[in-house]
């Protein structure tokens, strides 16, 4: 009986059906584009589940910044897979657990560096929504 592949292997084959793909730009929330890819045998039930490492790859290519695939495919393994994740972890323990994979410390700091500012970036967004929504906020009304 055949195991079944890792997420990380159906990532890799989703990858090499659609190699003419640029995932660092592609828009993943878009159903239309998402219908344009080529899914192969993979069923409705399962997509979701590619699409959430996808996802996950596209993070972590924006956040390399250059095109960096086989670090990002390593740091999904070890099951980093968003800024918020990775900024929660202390600089140096980052440094010491993860260059291995980067072997290049000006890539990593600049990596973390771009991991804080998203998270930062998204903190601030989620705030902003948060504190509009409350009803003293909703009773103001403020003329923009």
């Amino acid at each position: 009986m055949p195991t079944k592949p890792t997420p990380i292997e159906e990532l890799n084959k989703f990858l090499r059906q659609n190699k003419k793909i640029d995932f660092k730009t592609f828009n993943l929330l878009n159903s239309k584009k998402l219908e344009s890819l080529n899914w192969g045998k993979v069923s409705k039930e399962d997509q979701p589940n590619i699409l959430k490492q996808v996802k996950a790859y596209q993070r972590l290519l924006r956040l390399l910044g250059e095109h960096h695939p086989k670090i990002a495919k390593e740091l999904l393994k070890q099951n980093l897979h968003s800024a918020v994740q990775i900024a929660s972890i202390p600089q140096k323990k980052f440094m010491s657990d993860f260059l291995n994979v980067f072997k290049n410390e000006d890539l990593m700091k600049k990596f973390y560096a771009r991991a804080l500012a998203t998270r930062s970036k998204v903190l601030l967004k989620y705030m902003n929504i948060v504190q509009n929504r409350q009803p003293h906020t909703k009773s103001v009304n403020i003329i923009s």
